[in-house]
């Protein structure tokens, strides 16, 4: 009788103290202390079954600091116990992987299950017909090849694109216009003969497309580009350019059939009604979850530019180059890995940036805080590498480390903004997009950890 009066007293003495544990967690997290509060989470899971909510701050807390694989496993917990609004990043997490299909899924349930605000509720379905635009096209990306890509920084990527015969010219609006306005991040393309031009400029609080002519030495008044049977209110329209035929508009869009932020689009001019038809998305490679800006093809070479903000951080671009297809053909495999290297350009975009990276800034010596490459083996410096790949792969890691920080002070002003503003919806787009980057740095500079780790172990070992 007393042993069990003993063990009785045993078990609600760890209850108790488990609770407390618990409730310390929930506290950590309410503060915002998330790597704290991942740690403890962490052990108090492997005593006992927890609620949902507890696995779903956890997640939080994971997905906070970058442990997106754990973040993953406890979201799927606390939506397996039927926490709801664990679908939404679970539908992020999917959207973020080409898996469409799933996210729809996720989007559809977390909808229908919690009950938000107007403007989150806004925010999402905009989201869903995104990925519902995006699981259409995934059925037919094309087969492109790319040559080369380069970063630029945003406000410059008009003027760093080299004028071709034949491709006629780039502006920006302030450029073009020799102006100080509101337009700033507007596109003008002007044709080779410099007697027509098309560019955006500020409309009703949205950006639209507008046309002018140049007759001898006048210019005929703005017309506003037309488009048949699309909507584009509540949409913004930018970054033209016509093709050599005068007849071809390619353009980017967020509005309707969008799959993320700006894509391209393309339309033909229908002469008999002085209207464009109604443009069409032009898919994927070109096409991102990301900002699609701009398409230029470079008819006589038989090169094209792709500008774009995939992967990249808030104020840079990348240029990518490709080689004009003379036939349509689309990605042909079932390998859902490859599917989504070919869709999105994951795989050149990391190939490109980190090589030119590395050539830069290899040689440079540097002085940075402990980093291990076993319990035993510390560096502090670039030369206490003493393989020339592992020290390559550093370089990589610590640039990784550097857009993080910046992505991370982004999207704390952009969190603050959006406590103190009344438009919202605008921001949480905005917020969205750099906690999608955050997401994806955190998983590259653990792999580039790896690597690092690796390759200098397998030096040191021979």
């Amino acid at each position: 009788m007393k042993r069990a009066l003993l063990l009785i007293v045993f078990w609600v003495s760890c209850f108790t103290l488990s609770a407390q544990s618990i409730a310390e967690a929930g506290k950590l997290y309410a503060e915002g202390k998330y790597e704290d509060a991942y740690l403890l989470y962490n052990v108090l899971f492997q005593r006992r079954v927890y609620t949902p909510i507890d696995y779903y701050k956890a997640a939080v807390c994971a997905d906070n600091i970058g442990e997106i694989a754990v973040a993953k496993k406890y979201f799927k917990l606390a939506a397996d116990k039927r926490y709801y609004p664990a679908y939404k990043y679970l539908a992020d997490y999917a959207r973020l992987n080409y898996q469409f299909d799933e996210a729809i899924t996720n989007y559809n349930t977390y909808l229908e299950k919690v009950s938000l605000p107007d403007s989150v509720k806004n925010l999402i379905n905009k989201r869903l017909e995104e990925t519902k635009n995006a699981y259409v096209l995934l059925n037919k990306v094309r087969n492109v090849v790319f040559t080369d890509s380069v970063v630029v920084p945003k406000n410059t990527f008009l003027q760093t694109i080299k004028h071709q015969e034949g491709m006629g010219y780039l502006y920006t609006f302030n450029k073009y216009f020799n102006t100080q306005s509101d337009t700033i991040g507007c596109g003008v393309y002007a044709s080779e003969k410099q007697d027509k031009i098309y560019y955006a400029s500020l409309q009703d609080g949205f950006l639209s497309l507008s046309v002018s002519y140049k007759n001898f030495d006048d210019w005929s008044e703005s017309e506003k580009v037309e488009f048949a049977s699309w909507d584009i209110s509540n949409s913004n329209q930018n970054y033209p350019y016509l093709l050599q035929d005068g007849v071809t508009l390619y353009f980017a869009s967020d509005g309707d059939k969008s799959i993320g932020g700006y894509d391209i689009f393309k339309a033909h001019y229908n002469d008999a009604q002085s209207i464009f038809f109604k443009p069409e998305n032009i898919g994927m490679p070109f096409n991102s979850i990301y900002n699609d800006y701009l398409l230029l093809l470079d008819e006589n070479n038989g090169m094209g530019y792709l500008v774009s903000d995939r992967f990249q951080l808030p104020d840079k671009v990348i240029i990518y180059t490709f080689m004009v297809p003379q036939d349509i053909e689309f990605v042909d495999t079932e390998d859902e890995a490859e599917l989504y290297q070919k869709a999105s350009l994951c795989k050149i975009e990391l190939q490109k940036q980190d090589f030119k990276e590395v050539e830069q800034k290899t040689n440079k010596e540097a002085i940075f805080e402990d980093f291990y490459i076993t319990d035993e083996v510390v560096y502090n410096s670039l030369s206490d590498f003493k393989n020339k790949k592992a020290r390559e792969l550093f370089v990589r890691y610590q640039n990784l480390v550097s857009q993080i920080k910046l992505v991370e002070e982004n999207l704390d002003k952009k969190r603050d903004e959006y406590s103190r503003s009344e438009e919202k919806e605008t921001l949480g787009e905005a917020i969205f997009m750099l906690e999608c980057q955050r997401r994806q740095l955190y998983g590259r500079i653990r792999t580039a950890q790896d690597q690092v780790r690796v390759a200098e172990l397998e030096f040191l070992e021979k």
